[in-house]
């Protein structure tokens, strides 16, 4: 009996270790000036782990389809976690609007463009299909 009980507080202990606050690991490695694209949930590694950047989610994609003709372009908005030198930040950019580019510490993140593109005979885009290219250079 008494072993039972201690097997079962191991395992509990050992499970609440595992459910602690993850660091995303760089999926992709690149350069300052070099444009490149993340899923939703991957990590870039910019200057040797200086810069991290995680696309996190899509906030809103308003933007018009392609194979329809509106009055307004419409917009999209995603949301970055990024990592500046230890110091962590939450950012969001937009593809039209003011907010297309942002500066975190000496680096400036813009998005250069997120897809799929909406068409009209589509569904909406699952949040887990979006793909962001983005360009990190230097203040």
């Amino acid at each position: 009996m008494v072993r039972s009980v201690f097997a079962v507080v191991v395992a509990l202990m050992l499970s609440s270790c595992s459910h602690g606050t993850e660091i995303s690991e760089p999926q992709i490695y690149v350069h300052p000036d070099e444009a490149f694209t993340l899923e939703v949930g991957q990590t870039a590694d910019v200057e040797q782990g200086r810069l991290r950047v995680t696309f996190e989610k899509v906030l809103e994609d308003s933007r018009c389809p392609a194979d329809v003709v509106c009055v307004h372009a419409g917009n999209a908005r995603i949301a970055l976690d990024v990592v500046h030198d230890g110091t962590p930040a939450d950012i969001q950019l937009d593809t039209r609007r003011e907010a297309v580019s942002a500066v975190v510490g000496d680096f400036v993140i813009a998005l250069v463009a997120l897809h799929p593109y909406p068409i009209s005979e589509r569904p909406q885009t699952e949040p887990s299909v979006y793909e962001a290219t983005l360009k990190v250079t230097r203040r």
